[in-house]
């Protein structure tokens, strides 16, 4: 809680990774949060290439499938376009 005042992008990026670390997606904690914080995904998302190496697009695609990455990924490429 403290890190979202200290450092917002890079706390949501974690979170981001968290929902997709281990065996499955966390889909709810995804999903919360690309839409919650869609409207700060533009400072998240180099903040995500920092620390991972990987860009949020690249986890979603790596970790979903069918629609639901499909969803996902037009949302993120709303704040962040890919290309």
């Amino acid at each position: 809680l403290v890190n979202m005042k200290l450092k917002p992008y890079e706390a949501v990026a974690k979170l981001i990774k968290t929902a997709c670390a281990g065996m499955g997606t966390d889909e709810l904690l995804l999903t919360t949060c690309i839409v919650r914080y869609q409207y700060i995904m533009n400072f998240v998302q180099p903040a995500h290439i920092e620390l991972f190496s990987k860009s949020i697009q690249d986890r979603i695609r790596s970790e979903c499938r069918a629609k639901y990455r499909d969803i996902l990924l037009a949302a993120t490429n709303t704040a962040w376009p890919e290309g």
